[in-house]
């Protein structure tokens, strides 16, 4: 048999133009065969609809013109000023002043022109389709303007030290868009939204010369009806003014139309945009499926229409379908309930996130008007004061890290795949729950936590109770509710001024009551770092604490024992990547406190692991991120919080929660090893799950350690070059070592792309890892060369090291970038053309050996590179195996033979693990595994064989024989007998003995 985490294909579906029913790699399957030979009826309801599609989603990220600054003739007399939109004071935390009075957000909004009404704008001259862009900046989204501004040490913290100054509107606060495109004749008499996954913030946006409205939020996603002012069969114009110059968070939210912008054209009588709503009753092995529905009708008569709901099980296979007869009245909407029943449902979970589909179809006779899909999930989540949160009725220990929407090189504007990059790097270290600090996440990332099992955390940005919050509030729940990923909404953070009032437990009555009539199937929370007991604690449904050191949880949870509890943000502890010792601008790699409510990663894991009736915490942060410079300020310019940097590069405390959180073999030693003085004492450090741990300096043991949950092992040596070597033992059994070097100096560069193919629709990426090595290829933790480097066939998009202090661009000139390596490392985010082809990448430097790199460009989505090959050990009756992630993998088949080269039988299919224990096995045996990585696309080549030779393990018997007569097993023709030692309660260990020409000799020692 063979014990996995299993966990289901998910099919990825790559980009088009035009988009039907899919977002980005939407469609899942647990069986990716089974997904190729769908049922003739599921094939047209749900992939093959292309030829007559009622439903087209166009991706408006292409072709846009950038300008920074308002035009001259902003103001006009004839209109209200564009730039007016009177704000509270403080749009970060809400103050008592903003909740009534005339500083209050409801009072402002009576002061506030009404966009269309005024007509807002129409008159100003960038407004106008045939105004002249040319000498405009030409971009494609996502766009983040300031992630390509210098540095400035008199700039706000909120935006990283960019040129972008604290409440003033400034020509680097003001940003202006236009794109200009075409539609197809067919679009006429049709209905038509735009949708913006998200801009920051206070857009202002026209289509052909005509004000569709204004969304202020930085946010939450938003849509504006144009059916009215689309031109089909001809030239469309959309600008918009994005005003950055006030902040609603106090860490980088950059600027800019940093998300996805879609066109999607339906008929009149459709599904509304973000109009399905899907509930699970989960009783037994079955599960009733509640399918809420809003049909439009935006014709000018009334409409008689069918609405038939179609779920398609993991696999793709047709599983259920109701259909019910709707009359609609003219420009109205009615809401429509279906029930259905799945039998025997896949339950989405951590180890197997089944994806179901919901296939709405609206029919008027033989006319197909609209056809929308939904991915969902069938799973319970509840919540036990006495035993935290439990997924499917087994309880989860939440492994969360908090996250903020940056990363390295691109600032708050991430391409899809640079989500999946990080999700990917926090599964691989074991997080299972991703918090994102603090505001409505990018969509894609939810469709990667769905696919690959990620619970979601999803908060909302502003607290308030005035329409305009209420309406953020009511956009976030319904666009993320149908997400399996999400398990609770978190409605604010650390609202220092109200959290513990009456009048903030009036504000967040107000607040949950909405969130509990917009979904019924999840709970809220509110990050409070404080106050507990009183103000939100007395009215939320499960309490957040952020920072245990704030207050006493214990008493909280004697006094309010019905009520449940998890940790919202915890940790903060700060280092990064080859520090040895603390400097003026970076904290070294030790797992240390470094301020009053900072924990260790070793504190906060083992005070919540003694806690079971709090459901685990989430610490701050995963990633580090531009913006709020902890724990130095200037030069500074991020945080130093994450187990991982802003390029996703691991720090030695990464192993850690590894080493706590997986079932990965991990056995890592810190620091690196050349930067002490000779004679200095240094600190070494192990991270490991092993039994027990040795460590040897220049071949000469330091001793041995035995190693328990949650902590570390610790060495005081005095330093000498050379080699650290760590072993790591398994019921006593050495199963793995690792090393760290001194290294010589830097000698040259290496390139490692993420993914060696990637597609050419001018969006996908690969993420390169640039290191500087010495001349025997060993990464030099010490080097800080500056690296030039130029690409053909594509484009450099970002750069980045995860240094925290260093200022240089993130961004190329003309596709040639420059960047200094920290700590032997940098980053170069490469992003493929319309063509297909090759993109290669060249690094070069004074005194260093240039290289460079090619990187394919597919017309199809590419399958997964090869893994590397899985690391095995073996013990008694078993072999384990584990592997890396494989970016873009959905699912791995681990395969097996009894002769090296093959041929293999798969053993394991389609698990989205990455450990697998091996027991269908025999002692005395060697085995040959390869690992193989699976997406829709495809499956990749085999990795590189991994053997595993069992060791002969005679059987055990329970107690000794009074005789050795007629009882010697027989072990490769020779006979063999034991004794046994009994020692109270204690293991019985058995010598066994080989008996040869009547002597007796010892082979083997065996512990029951």
């Amino acid at each position: 048999m063979f014990a996995c985490s299993l966990l289901n294909v998910r099919n990825r579906v790559s980009h088009e133009k035009i988009e039907v029913l899919n977002r980005r790699r939407a469609a899942g399957s647990s069986n990716i065969r089974a997904f190729q030979i769908l049922t003739a009826l599921a094939v047209f309801l749900a992939i093959n609809v292309l030829a007559d599609a009622p439903r087209e989603r166009l991706l408006l990220d292409s072709g846009w013109r950038f300008q920074l600054g308002d035009p001259a003739d902003l103001t006009n007399v004839s209109e209200t000023n564009v730039a007016y939109y009177p704000e509270i004071n403080d749009l970060a935390k809400i103050q008592t002043s903003a909740l009534s009075g005339p500083g209050s957000e409801t009072n402002l909004a009576t002061l506030r022109p009404d966009p269309v009404a005024t007509h807002m704008g129409e008159n100003v001259s960038t407004v106008q389709t045939n105004f002249n862009d040319s000498t405009w900046q030409p971009i494609n989204l996502p766009h983040d303007w300031v992630v390509a501004l210098p540095f400035d040490s008199t700039a706000d913290t909120g935006h990283g030290y960019k040129s972008m100054i604290t409440g003033a509107k400034s020509p680097t606060t003001i940003g202006w868009y236009r794109h200009t495109f075409t539609l197809p004749s067919t679009y006429a008499n049709k209905t038509m939204w735009l949708e913006f996954d998200g801009a920051y913030r206070n857009c202002l946006v026209w289509l052909n010369g005509h004000i569709l409205g204004r969304h202020v939020s930085g946010y939450t996603s938003f849509s504006f009806d144009v059916s009215q002012y689309a031109n089909p069969g001809g030239t469309n114009t959309l600008v918009v003014r994005v005003d950055a110059s006030r902040f609603e968070g106090w860490f980088y939210e950059g600027a800019g139309i940093y998300r996805h912008v879609w066109l999607v054209k339906t008929d009149p009588v459709h599904i509304a945009h973000w109009g399905t709503y899907v509930t699970n009753l989960v009783n037994g092995a079955n599960a009733t499926v509640t399918i809420q529905s809003q049909v439009n009708n935006d014709g000018s008569s009334s409409a008689t229409c069918n609405l038939a709901s179609t779920i398609l099980d993991p696999n793709g296979n047709l599983i259920a379908n109701t259909t019910q007869s709707v009359t609609i009245g003219a420009n109205t909407n009615q809401i429509v309930t279906q029930t259905v029943t799945v039998t025997n449902a896949q339950l989405w979970s951590l180890n197997s996130p089944a994806l179901y589909k919901l296939v709405s179809t609206v029919s008027q006779g033989t006319t197909t008007n609209d056809i929308y899909q939904t991915h969902f999930g069938i799973r319970t989540i509840t919540w036990d004061p006495k035993n935290g949160m439990s997924l499917n009725g087994q309880r989860v220990q939440l492994q969360g890290m908090c996250n903020h929407q940056d990363h390295a090189g691109v600032g708050i504007a991430l391409p899809d795949r640079v989500h999946d990059f990080r999700v990917e790097r926090l599964k691989e270290m074991g997080c299972n729950t991703w918090r994102t600090s603090h505001g409505s996440p990018d969509p894609e990332l939810l469709d990667e936590c769905d696919r690959v099992g990620m619970l979601v955390l999803d908060e909302n940005r502003r607290v308030g109770v005035d329409p305009e919050t209420l309406g953020e509030v009511q956009s976030h729940i319904v666009r993320d509710r149908n997400h399996p990923c999400v398990f609770a909404w978190s409605l604010g953070n650390e609202e220092t001024a109200i959290q513990g009032t009456a009048t903030g437990a009036a504000v967040m009555t107000v607040m949950q009551n909405l969130a509990h009539q917009l979904d019924r199937s999840r709970l809220c929370t509110v990050a409070q770092d404080g106050s507990w007991g009183s103000g939100f604690s007395t009215v939320i449904d499960v309490q957040g604490i952020n920072y245990t050191e704030h207050g006493n949880i214990d008493t909280f949870h004697t006094s309010f024992p019905s009520q449940p509890l998890m940790g919202t943000e915890e940790g903060g502890g700060q280092g990064e990547r080859g520090m040895i010792t603390n400097t003026s601008t970076c904290k070294s790699v030790y797992d240390l406190g470094y301020s009053g409510y900072a924990k260790t990663a070793q504190q906060w894991l083992q005070y919540y692991a003694a806690r079971p009736w709090a459901a685990g915490a989430c610490n701050w942060t995963g990633f580090d991120y531009r913006g709020e410079p902890a724990p130095f300020i200037w030069p500074n310019i991020n945080s130093q919080f994450g187990p991982v940097d802003t390029c996703g590069f691991a720090k030695d405390i990464y192993y850690y929660y590894q080493a706590n959180w997986t079932q990965k073999p991990v056995l890592h030693v810190l620091p690196q090893w050349n930067s002490p003085l000779p004679g200095q004492t240094v600190a070494v450090w192990v991270f490991s799950d092993c039994n027990a741990v040795q460590l040897f300096l220049n071949g000469v043991s330091q001793g041995q350690k035995s190693n328990f949950p949650m902590t570390d092992l610790v060495w005081n040596l005095l330093y000498a070059a050379g080699t650290l070597q760590a072993v790591g033992y398994i019921n006593g059994q050495a199963v793995m070592t690792n090393t760290v070097t001194t290294t010589g100096a830097p000698a040259a560069i290496t390139l490692q792309p993420d993914r060696q193919t990637i597609t050419a629709d001018g969006r996908d990426v690969s993420m390169v890892t640039v290191s500087v090595i010495d001349s025997q290829g060993r990464v030099v933790p010490t080097a800080t060369n500056t690296l030039n480097f130029t690409v053909t066939g594509g484009i450099i998009l970002g750069l980045g090291n995860g240094d925290p202090a260093d200022h240089e661009s993130d961004k190329a000139t003309n596709n040639v970038g420059l960047r200094s390596v920290f700590s032997g490392l940098a980053q170069v985010i490469v992003q493929s053309t319309n063509q297909a082809g090759t993109i290669t990448l060249t690094a070069t430097a004074a005194g260093l050996a240039s290289t460079n790199v090619v990187i394919n460009e597919s017309v199809n989505p590419p399958v997964p590179d090869a893994p590397a090959g899985p690391v095995v050990i073996t013990g008694s009756g078993q072999v384990w195996l584990s592997w890396d992630v494989v970016p873009e993998a959905v699912t791995y088949n681990l395969k097996r033979s009894l002769v090296s080269g093959g041929p293999y039988t798969t053993i394991v299919s389609n698990t989205a693990g990455l450990v697998c224990f091996d027991t269908n096995v025999a002692s005395g045996t060697t085995y040959y595994y390869v690992l193989s990585a699976v997406n829709a696309n495809g499956e990749s080549t085999n990795s590189a064989e991994a053997t595993a030779t069992l060791p002969f393990v005679p059987p055990i018997f329970a107690t000794q024989p009074s005789s050795f007569t007629n009882a010697h097993p027989v072990y490769a023709g020779v006979p063999v007998t034991f004794s046994a030692q009994v020692n109270g309660s204690q293991p019985i260990y058995y010598q066994w003995y080989q008996i040869i020409n009547g002597a007796t000799n010892a082979i083997v020692d065996a512990t029951n």
